[in-house]
C-alpha cells in the first residue's frame, strides 16, 4: 500500500541512539504466525486499478484490507495491538487512546499513557492516505516492540490521532486490526522525521538480512525472521533484483502463462504487497486470462484458469480459484485486474502460490521466490 507524505519542521537535536533488540527465543531467527482475516470487506475497486502504479505515491494500489495479521506488544507493561504485516509500506502505525473517527469497538487502542516506557518525539508527527479515502494521521512515540518474542527497544510507533473513513463510509481497517506494521524500506516512511522500520532495525541481530512470506489463499500464514524454512517451498528458490524506489520491493518479471498455453516472454514490472488485496497484470495478460472463460457473472461454479508469471527462469503459478472472492452478499469478484502494457502489482493474491524471500543484504535487496508447499 502506498502513501501521503506530510511535510514537517521537526528534527532530533541529537543524535538518536539505535534501538536495543532481544530475542526471548532463539537469537537470530523467529516466526510470527499470521492469522487470515475472515472479516475483512474490501472495498469499492476503481475499474483502473492498475493505473495507479503510475500515480503519486499517496495512492494506494489496493485497500489496506488487514487480510493477513499478527498479535504484536508495545510498551511496558506491554499492549496487545493486532497489525496489518504489510511489504507495501514502511510505516509502523496503530489507533491511539481516544483516536477520533470511525473506529468499532472490536479494534484494540494503544494507550502511551499506560507505557513507562514510551516517550514522545517531540514536534513528530506522519500522515498517509490511500486510495480509497481512507487516511490517518498523528504523533509519534518510541517505546518497546515485541514481534513473537523478538523486541525493539526505542522503535518508532506512529500513534494515530486521527483516522477518516473510505469514499464508500467503510472504516480504515476491518476489526481486529487495529493498525499497520510496514516492511518496506525505510526511504518510504512517511513520518517526521523519519522513522526505520522494524525489520532495519530487527537486522543487524538476524542470522541473514532476510524476512520470508508464506501466505495462503483464505487461509492463515507465516512472516520468518532470519532464516529460510526448506520445510516451507518445494524445488530451488530463484532471486531476482529489486528497486527500491519509492521505498517499494519492485521486481521486474520475465513473461506470463495462461492455463497451459505457451509461456510468452515480455518484461512487466511492479510492487510486490502483502498488505494489498488485488493482482495487476498487464493488458495483454489479462486478456488473454479472461478469454478462457464466458463473461457474464462469477459464481462459486466459474471455472479460472490459473495465472503463471515469470521470475527470471522460473515460474510461479498462482492457481485460478485463488482469483476470485465471495463478497460479503454472496455473489462473487475477480481480485485480478488489468494493468498497462508493461504494469504490474504483485498483492497478497499472486503470493498465495509463492515462498518469497525478502533479502536486503550487501550486495543490494532482492527477492527470492519459490513454489510454496
Amino acid at each position: 500500500m502506498a502513501r501521503r507524505m506530510r511535510d514537517g519542521t521537526a528534527v532530533f537535536a541529537a543524535v538518536v541512539p539505535a534501538p536495543l533488540v532481544s530475542f526471548a527465543g532463539e537469537t537470530g531467527r523467529f516466526t510470527v504466525d499470521l492469522k487470515y482475516n475472515e472479516n475483512f470487506q474490501r472495498g469499492p475497486r476503481s475499474p483502473a486499478l492498475a493505473a495507479r502504479q503510475t500515480t503519486p505515491a499517496h495512492d494506494s494500489k489496493s485497500r489496506p484490507d488487514g487480510e493477513y495479521y499478527a498479535e504484536v506488544l508495545v510498551g511496558t507493561p506491554p499492549q496487545r495491538i493486532n497489525l496489518l504485516f504489510d511489504t507495501g509500506s514502511s510505516d509502523l502505525w496503530l489507533f491511539g487512546a481516544g483516536v477520533k473517527g470511525k473506529v468499532d469497538n472490536g479494534q484494540a487502542k494503544w494507550n502511551h499513557t499506560s507505557s513507562s516506557t514510551a516517550k514522545l518525539v517531540r514536534g513528530g508527527t506522519w500522515s498517509i492516505g490511500y486510495g480509497d479515502g481512507s487516511g490517518a494521521e498523528g504523533t509519534i512515540y518510541k517505546d518497546t516492540v515485541s514481534i513473537a518474542g523478538a523486541s525493539i527497544a526505542g522503535q518508532g510507533v506512529e500513534y494515530a490521532t486521527t483516522v477518516y473513513p473510505q469514499h464508500n463510509g467503510d472504516n480504515i481497517l476491518g476489526v481486529p486490526v487495529s493498525g499497520i506494521i510496514g516492511f518496506g524500506f525505510d526511504s518510504g516512511n512517511t513520518a517526521s522525521p523519519q522513522q526505520k522500520t522494524p525489520f532495519s532495525n530487527l537486522k543487524p541481530h538476524l542470522d541473514q538480512p532476510i524476512f520470508t512470506v508464506d501466505i495462503k489463499h483464505r487461509a492463515d500464514g507465516t512472516f520468518g525472521f532470519g532464516f529460510i524454512d526448506d520445510s516451507k517451498y518445494t524445488g530451488n528458490i530463484t532471486y531476482t533484483d529489486v528497486d527500491p524506489s519509492g521505498g517499494y520491493w519492485g521486481i521486474t518479471s520475465t513473461g506470463y502463462q495462461i492455463g497451459d498455453d505457451e509461456f510468452v516472454e515480455t518484461n512487466y514490472s511492479g510492487i510486490v504487497d502483502t498488505g494489498g488485496s488485488g493482482f495487476v497484470v498487464p493488458s495483454a495478460a489479462y486478456r488473454a486470462w479472461r478469454s478462457k472463460f464466458p463473461a457474464g457473472a462469477i459464481t462459486a461454479q466459474t471455472v479460472l484458469p490459473d495465472f503463471t508469471f515469470g521470475i527470471e527462469g522460473a515460474r510461479i503459478r498462482v492457481p485460478g480459484n485463488n482469483l476470485k472472492e465471495r463478497e460479503s452478499d454472496g455473489t462473487y469478484s475477480l481480485n485480478i485486474d488489468e494493468g498497462g502494457e508493461s504494469s504490474a502489482y504483485f498483492g497478497s493474491p499472486s503470493l498465495t502460490g509463492a515462498y518469497v524471500v525478502f533479502e536486503d543484504g550487501d550486495n543490494g535487496p532482492r527477492l527470492g521466490w519459490a513454489t510454496s508447499n
